[in-house]
Order: C-alpha cells, then sequence, then structure tokens
C-alpha cells in the first residue's frame, strides 16, 4: 500500500495523519493545526502523491493513544500481567514493529495526556507518531501487524498501565518533536513558525511549479537568517524539495540562489 493509500486509509477511520521529512522525525509542515483539522483529500495527495514524505498518525483524534514500548524484555514482563480480557485487547489491536519495539493503538473513553514510563511512552493528544510505510532515520521500515481498523477500544489508559500517572499542572509536557523545531532558528519563534510554513507551502507545490516554489521558499527564509541556522534551513529544504521530485542537482542550486538573495535583502 503506498503513502497516500494509507494516509487516506487513516482518513476514512477519523484519523489525521501528517507528513514526515525524509530520513528524520520531523513534521515536513506546521503540524499542531492537524490536532483539530482533518487535512482534506488534497492536502492529503499533495503530501503523498509523490511518496516522498513518511507518515505520521496524529493522536487523540478519537481517543487514540499509542502505548510505545521500546523494550522488548519490558514489554513481555508486562504483557505477562496483564489481566486474561485486556490481554487479548492487546493481542487483537493494530500493532507496529518499529526499530526497537511496539506501537499497540488503541481507542480509549478518556483522554489521556502523553506520558513517559520505565521502557514505554504513551502517545496521546498532542502527540504523533511515525507509522507504515514510513521509514525510521536509522534504515528500518516500521512493519504493521494487522490493519487499523483492528484497533481496540479501552475504557481508561490504567487498564494497560496501571503506572501511568496524570501529569502535575505545573509540569507542561513538551514532546520530543516540538524540541526538535524549537533547536530550529536557535530559539526564535517567528524564524521557526516561517520555516515551517515554507515548508507547508513547498510540499503543496503543484506540478510545474515546484522549482519557482523553492526558490520562493528559500528567498523568503534568506531574508530571516539572521534567526536561523543556514546548514540547517539548506537541509530542511532540500528534503523537502527532494520530496516534491526535484532533482537534487537542481534542488542544490535553486536553493544557494534562494537564500544568497534572501541574505541581501533582509527583513
Amino acid at each position: 500500500m503506498t503513502t497516500l493509500e494509507t494516509a487516506l486509509q487513516w482518513r476514512a477511520l477519523g484519523i489525521g495523519t501528517i507528513p514526515i521529512l525524509a530520513g528524520s522525525k520531523r513534521p515536513a509542515c506546521p503540524w499542531k493545526r492537524y490536532q483539530s483539522e482533518m487535512p482534506s483529500i488534497g492536502r492529503l495527495k499533495a503530501w503523498f502523491g509523490s511518496g516522498g514524505y513518511g507518515l505520521a498518525v496524529v493522536t487523540g483524534w478519537r481517543g487514540l493513544v499509542v502505548v510505545d514500548w521500546d523494550n522488548v524484555c519490558k514489554m513481555t514482563r508486562w504483557q505477562c500481567s496483564l489481566t486474561r480480557g485486556v490481554y487479548a485487547s492487546v493481542v487483537l489491536t493494530y500493532a507496529v514493529h518499529t526499530r526497537n519495539g511496539f506501537h499497540f493503538y488503541f481507542f480509549t473513553d478518556e483522554q489521556p495526556h502523553n506520558w513517559h514510563g520505565d521502557g514505554v511512552d504513551v502517545k496521546a493528544a498532542g502527540g504523533y507518531v511515525l507509522a507504515p510505510p514510513s521509514i525510521h532515520p536509522s534504515g528500518h521500515r516500521y512493519e504493521a501487524i494487522g490493519k487499523p481498523s483492528d484497533i481496540q477500544r479501552i475504557s481508561h489508559i490504567r487498564d494497560l498501565l496501571p503506572q501511568y500517572k496524570e501529569p502535575t499542572p505545573i509540569m507542561p509536557i513538551t514532546d520530543d518533536y516540538d524540541r526538535a523545531w524549537r533547536a530550529v532558528g536557535g530559539g526564535n519563534n517567528y524564524a521557526q513558525v516561517a520555516l515551517a510554513g515554507e515548508l507547508d507551502r513547498l510540499a503543496q507545490a503543484g506540478q510545474g511549479e515546484r522549482n519557482n516554489t523553492l526558490c520562493r521558499c528559500a528567498f523568503s527564509l534568506g531574508q530571516l537568517m539572521a534567526d536561523l541556522d543556514r546548514a540547517a534551513v539548506d537541509r530542511e529544504l532540500l528534503a523537502g524539495a527532494l520530496a516534491v521530485g526535484l532533482s537534487e542537482q537542481e534542488a542544490r542550486a535553486t536553493i544557494e540562489s534562494g537564500l544568497t538573495a534572501g541574505e541581501a535583502s533582509p527583513r
């Protein structure tokens, strides 16, 4: 199944997806809006039609949570501790073989928070997980076990993980992906938003418009280079350009030209 077909399959289940830059875990668009806005079919085609982006499932839709085990030994002990009914849900639900362990998908009747435990994470509202047919930065291909339509419903996350704890109000939750976005641009929020927006614009560029769009994106970001890291911007733009089908040689020349012109006319 292609990435686009997979995204459409998730959409039919009422679950949003977002594009991921090739070779990374970082979104190729400003993704927070898609926690509550379902991407249109046209947008999914623009993102995933070329096959250049990976795919991530946005957790929180319909109460979707993903229990992420990165230690198989601890996961096995956890499974052995479950009651018969909960164990059956774990066996029957949609799962994904990740680089180091497994993702187990569930719908819940509550709205749990993102949470980190001993060898296990809970990805809930405000998070996302890479999903098949994406490829991990290490080169590992995510492998599905079952179908998304197999996702089981549970009443409470503590039915699965008795050790799960609600975070205290004074400890804001920040996921790894938000930290990655803030790392680009040296902490300048406006510059980060601009970078995310230009990558989104590039991802949506139509056939025959992509090189010109790349040039405009590079020029716009070049104007903000005082607040951005040029090597990081160059890398992200190149990944986006390759994802929409531009050749590396063409993309590198366009990015260099656009950034240089933008730097000569700073905002």
